[in-house]
C-alpha cells in the first residue's frame, strides 16, 4: 500500500513541476517576465492541477482561470476593451488547450 502512495506523490509532484513550466510561460501578469519568482502561480497552479485531476472540460478550466484572475490577481478580462479583451481570451484558451493536451498526453 506505501509503494501505491509513494506512486501518487512522485506523479502529483511531477504534474505540477510540467505544469508550472506551462503556467509560467504563459505568465497570465508579466511577473515572471517582470523578475518574480517562479514560484509566483503556485497557489494557481495548483489549482489548475486540481482541476485537471477533477476532469474539467476546457471550457470549464476556461472559465476557472477568468474567476481566478478576477478575484486573485485583479485582472477581469471582461472589462477591457475589446480588442485586448479578445486577445485575452485568445490567450487564455490557447493556455487551456496546451494544459489539456498536456494532460491528456502526460506520462
Amino acid at each position: 500500500m506505501m509503494d501505491k502512495y509513494k506512486e501518487i506523490k512522485r506523479q502529483s509532484s511531477k504534474d505540477f513541476s510540467e505544469l508550472t513550466v506551462i503556467v509560467n510561460k504563459w505568465d497570465p501578469m508579466g511577473l515572471i517576465r517582470g523578475g518574480a519568482p517562479d514560484d509566483e502561480y503556485e497557489c494557481l497552479t495548483s489549482l489548475l492541477l486540481s482541476q485537471l485531476y477533477q476532469g474539467k472540460s476546457i471550457d470549464e478550466l476556461q472559465e476557472f482561470i477568468l474567476n481566478q484572475l478576477k478575484s486573485e490577481f485583479e485582472l477581469d478580462i471582461m472589462n477591457l476593451k475589446e480588442e485586448y479583451k479578445i486577445r485575452s481570451l485568445n490567450r487564455v484558451k490557447s493556455v487551456c488547450l496546451q494544459m489539456w493536451d498536456w494532460y491528456e498526453n502526460r506520462k
